[in-house]
């Protein structure tokens, strides 16, 4: 990019002054992309998935960024093209035709970045149908079921907001001795993943291993307490060490706080490389590096949403896992066994006390303590037996291993007594030892898939907004599918007008696929444009469009603005072999419906005044019956007169929709092409039979008594009919005097 592009950056706009945008949302941006030169050509390319990561700005907020930012260094407004209100409704109408075919909805917000673009902007058009062409092969490619597959998974993508509440880890603490490492944790918030503390000697080191399952002791002292040796949870780190190894969260939080579009953006790769297309798609959005998505898929697999160790990765987690979450089910099940085995055996017994008897006295043995030396031997073996038995148990439902063993000893005292009740004591010791252990192993467990996938963030995050663009490309790919639409043949900047054949108003199109009211395709032109050899006609730039009520006029002219703002935003346009010359800007005045008032006559001159005195671009105006703003007379000269001024700008089309063609004809001085649709009669089923396409340098008469006519043979069963027919009478008479 030219120096002279940045000085008018910085002339034109600042970032605090886009919309949404503080002075320090504006330093968080260019801090996100490293500095102004890159922060401006992400605004410029759209980056809409990058811009709305940064917390702080929504999708609404980049969408709006983007596109006055992009209007204010180019000089341009955002819809400058669109020059009314009407331009602008057929502009959204057809957006909201092509928001279903989107998945996600980064693709419908982008697809409002799809707004004509002026002349100047033809490389960009041109670049944009060259992508249209690429996803359009791919999708016709493609079998249906495959699309579906590609276009579920896609709807799992979103940008890369930071939507999920970090998880901190309660039981491991970081602590050090060193103030200034202690400052480097906090301001890169590391204390989010877990606590960190600073000490002032080794002697709180051996208080916190007695809080928490892991102790991270960061320092590089010389001398350590020989005390700490002896802890089990205590790990001594260095100051050099990797500030990941510490805190693996700070990589893996990224991964887990949006899992489910990362997990989408991993199958879809997958599928893409499956089906062997991910060449075609790196040339729509570019390079996606699938070799790294597979790493990135293997690490976040061994995760879950919240962060933690999936199950089935790791059998030791596991094992640790399941016990500390069964372990006071697992003791309590125990206990009663154990009691209920004591009782069954004493109550059975054939020893000199009564069995009753015998257990009334270990129930009573409180005051007594011990029991032993009191009852007899075999009593006393039947307690350790028990007690051997349900540490048994115990380690077999905890699945220890033969070296934990010892964790499980006291937890029944061995003292002859009844009933048997857990050592709390030990029981919790039970349980910090398998959290210890648990936690410990999660830790190195995590520290080894954060190395995995620390170099894989930005990657990753590449990846997801290709995807993102992907689906813009193949929405619009799958629109052109559903409608039948392809990127004009031609494009001009220096011809002006538009000419084409089997073309159809796309907003009827939809009315077909979804009702099945078939369209009639048509070929027009208008303009010194490069003409079909089909039409025999010259290049004129101003027309009349006359014909018959019904007959498709409103239809015509609405296809026209809708190929010019198709075309000019690099959309798939709905007619055949269509050649556009672009315009800077394009007028449509849709038909005005009821009373018009006293004012206007005035209002519309004034309209008019402005359309033909200002700018200096080339223009096209597309008017739908403007006579109704006077007395038919006045009408025709004022018409008349607008159609001149038109007609002596070189670089201005323009077609007016009319049934006083024969009479502002009368009133022009420059020669103005009339051009006519016509209605030829009623078919079988009562509807008009019209050539909709239509006829060059030909007055079409409006054919009203057709639609009398027509009413009147649907109503002949009814009272109405003799008033159709009268009115019918009239238009005869007329004929035959």
């Amino acid at each position: 990019m030219s120096n002279h592009f940045f000085k008018q950056l910085d002339k034109n706009f600042t970032l605090d002054k886009l919309p949404g945008v503080g002075s320090k949302l504006a330093k968080k941006i260019v801090s996100f992309y490293g500095s102004l030169e890159t922060t401006t050509e992400a605004i410029l390319d759209g980056d809409i998935a990058g811009l709305s990561s940064i917390e702080g700005i929504s999708q609404k907020t980049a969408i709006n960024i983007v596109k006055t930012a992009f209007a204010s260094i180019e000089n341009i407004s955002v819809e400058g093209i669109l020059k009314t209100e009407n331009a602008v409704k057929i502009h959204d109408r057809i957006l909201k035709i092509i928001f279903p075919f989107c998945s996600t909805n980064y693709a419908k917000n982008k697809l409002f970045l799809y707004y004509p673009l002026p002349p100047q902007f033809l490389e960009k058009i041109q670049q944009r149908y060259e992508k249209l062409k690429i996803a359009k092969k791919l999708v016709g490619d493609l079998k249906e079921e495959d699309l579906e597959k590609i276009k579920k998974i896609l709807s799992k993508i979103s940008p890369l907001y930071i939507t999920r509440k970090k998880k901190k880890v309660e039981d491991r603490v970081v602590i050090t001795e060193k103030e200034e490492t202690y400052k480097e944790f906090i301001n890169k918030n590391c204390s989010d993943f877990c606590p960190i503390y600073l000490i002032e000697n080794m002697d709180e080191a051996i208080d916190y291993a007695k809080s928490f399952s892991l102790v991270l002791l960061i320092s590089d002292s010389l001398y350590m307490d020989h005390s700490l040796e002896n802890i089990p949870n205590l790990e001594i780190l260095s100051t050099s060490t990797d500030i990941i190894d510490i805190f693996p969260e700070l990589v893996l939080s990224f991964y887990t706080q949006k899992y489910e579009t990362i997990n989408a953006v991993c199958n879809l790769n997958d599928l893409l490389k499956e089906l062997n297309i991910m060449p075609t798609v790196e040339n729509l959005v570019g390079s996606i590096n699938p070799e790294a998505l597979e790493t990135v898929a293997e690490g976040i697999s061994y995760l879950t949403l919240d962060g933690d160790i999936a199950e089935k990765i790791d059998p030791e987690i596991d094992r640790y896992r399941t016990a500390l979450e069964n372990l006071d089910g697992i003791i309590s099940d125990v206990e009663v066994w154990a009691n209920e085995e004591i009782s069954g055996k004493i109550g059975e017994s054939s020893i000199t006390l009564k069995g009753e008897q015998i257990l009334k006295l270990l129930k009573e043995a409180d005051e007594m303590g011990s029991l032993r030396g009191i009852v007899e031997e075999d009593i006393v073996e039947i307690i350790e037996e028990t007690v051997t038995k349900a540490e048994d148990k115990i380690a077999e439902k905890l699945e220890l291993t033969p070296s934990e063993l010892e964790i499980i000893e006291g937890l029944f005292s061995r003292e002859t007594a009844y009933p048997l009740q857990v050592n709390n004591i030990r029981l919790r010791e039970l349980e910090d030892t398998l959290r210890r252990n648990y936690t410990t192993k999660k830790y190195w467990l995590l520290k080894k898939i954060a190395n995995q996938l620390k170099e894989l963030e930005e990657t990753t995050r590449e990846s997801v907004k290709a995807l993102l663009e992907f689906d813009v490309h193949l929405a619009i790919a799958l629109f052109a599918k559903e409608y039948n639409l392809s990127p004009p043949e031609n494009l001009y900047t220096d011809t002006y007008g538009i000419s084409f054949k089997n073309g159809y108003n796309l907003f009827l199109k939809e009315a077909e696929l979804e009702k099945g009211n078939p369209v009639m395709p048509i070929r027009y032109k208008v303009g010194n444009i490069p003409k079909d050899q089909e039409a025999e006609v010259g290049d004129e730039r101003v027309i009349i469009l006359s014909g018959a009520n019904s007959g498709g006029k409103t239809t015509c002219i609405t296809l026209l603005a809708q190929l010019l703002i198709m075309a000019q935003s690099g959309l798939p346009i709905p007619a055949e072999n269509a050649k556009i010359g672009l315009f800077d800007e394009l007028y449509y005045f849709a038909k005005t419906t009821g009373t018009m008032d006293a004012g206007a006559l005035e209002s519309t001159l004034k309209t008019f005044a402005k359309v033909i005195v200002e700018g200096k671009g080339s223009k096209i105006i597309l008017v739908d019956e403007m006579e109704a703003i006077s007395e038919p007379g006045a009408s025709a000269k004022v018409i008349a007169a607008i159609l001149d001024m038109l007609n002596e700008k070189k670089n201005s089309c323009g077609v007016f929709v009319s049934h006083l063609a024969e009479d502002i004809i009368k009133f022009t001085k420059n020669k103005i092409r009339i051009d006519g649709i016509e209605a030829t009669g009623l078919d079988k089923n009562l509807n008009l039979i019209v050539d909709r396409t239509p006829k060059f340098n030909y007055l079409a008469k409006s054919t009203p008594e057709l639609i009398v006519e027509r009413l009147s043979r649907l109503s002949e069963q009814t009272p109405d009919h003799e008033v159709y027919d009268k009115i019918l009478e009239r238009f005869k008479e007329k004929e035959n005097p």
